[in-house]
């Protein structure tokens, strides 16, 4: 369940001129696999599987082969954007643990109609963890750095 609930966090990136174009699987062993989103690909969880069904094929992941599924952004089909950041975190019981952000930067925590529940900043080792035990089952929303989370709690 600790694995669902970690890979359910999920990363959208927002950009004014950008349009996601492909969904992106990230999964353990380095490799990328996109799937082009005119297909309408279908994202589901069965058991411990991650699931994409688009109308040619369906493609089942084991979760703990997967590291995050995110969406893939272009500007204009001319120049991509590089979404990309050495931000990663890590879950232990009720805390997400988030490694690589810059010393003073905040994590803010919202509950999914938007309401700033709480603001955690990195410390000097580039790190903060985010403390979810005072909060009830449901999901959260967090942004670091630019890049939003989202989060099921279970």
């Amino acid at each position: 369940m600790r694995k669902s609930c970690l890979l359910l966090l999920c990363m959208w990136v927002g950009a004014l001129t950008a349009h996601a174009q492909k969904l992106c699987v990230w999964q353990t062993d380095g490799q990328t696999v996109y799937y082009d989103l005119t297909e309408k690909p279908k994202t589901t969880f069965d058991g411990a599987d991650l699931v994409i069904e688009t109308h040619l094929m369906t493609i089942r992941y084991p979760l703990s082969k997967v590291q995050r599924f995110s969406y893939d952004l272009t500007t204009n089909g001319i120049s991509t954007v590089n979404a990309e950041r050495n931000i990663s975190f890590s879950q232990n019981g009720e805390d997400l643990t988030f490694v690589g952000i810059e010393k003073g930067k905040r994590i803010n925590i919202y509950s999914i109609d938007g309401i700033l529940l709480s603001v955690v900043q990195a410390n000097a080792d580039n790190y903060a963890v985010v403390s979810l035990g005072k909060y009830p089952v449901g999901v959260y929303i967090f942004k670091v750095d630019g890049v939003t989370y989202k989060f099921m709690k279970r």
